[in-house]
């Protein structure tokens, strides 16, 4: 549409001083939120592999009472931890198609999770739960790290296992 000879033009569009405060305000509000999207990122991760571990132990458990054998659980806590699931017999987590039941191999490492650290305070490398009542060897607490976060998971003599963390949102306090 044409507009009257007698009516002032109106320019459309930004000018390039509101175009360089546009993009000033969207990096200060990008330099806000990325810290924090990046704190819940490395705690989702956490809490994923915990929540990956802590099945995997009421998997063994309930295998072995399953089963009625024993179900060992191999737990390696060096650099490289890995962790491995085996009826009937100890196995190596670290050592390729160790850890199998019915002929699947049942071992979670670090290369799936490479921020996160893996630490016991069991007494022995092997958690072994037994196949009458599905009690475990031993107690004590497995501790998944990636340096700011920690999340525990508690083990008792009667096989109960149960997941806390003192700054994971989502589980119980320690």
């Amino acid at each position: 549409m044409l507009r009257p000879r007698n009516e002032p033009y109106q320019a459309q569009g930004f000018t390039l001083l509101e175009l360089l405060f546009s993009l000033l305000l969207l990096s200060l509000l990008l330099s806000v939120i990325f810290p924090s999207f990046r704190t819940l990122q490395q705690s989702s991760m956490l809490k994923g592999v915990s929540d990956t571990l802590y099945t995997d132990l009421a998997y063994a458990r309930a295998e072995a009472t399953k089963r009625g054998t024993s179900v060992y659980v191999n737990i390696n806590t060096t650099s490289n931890w890995c962790y491995g699931i085996k009826v009937g017999s100890a196995c190596d987590c670290s050592v390729a198609n160790s850890c199998q039941i019915d002929n699947a191999t049942r071992v979670m490492n670090r290369a799936n999770y490479p921020r996160a650290q893996l630490n016991s305070s069991l007494p022995s490398a092997d958690l072994i739960f037994e196949g009458v009542r599905g009690m475990a060897s031993a107690n004590g607490t497995l501790s998944l790290s990636n340096g700011s976060q920690t999340a525990q998971i508690i083990i008792n003599p009667t096989g109960y296992i149960q997941v806390c963390s003192s700054n994971i949102p989502g589980y119980p306090a320690c």
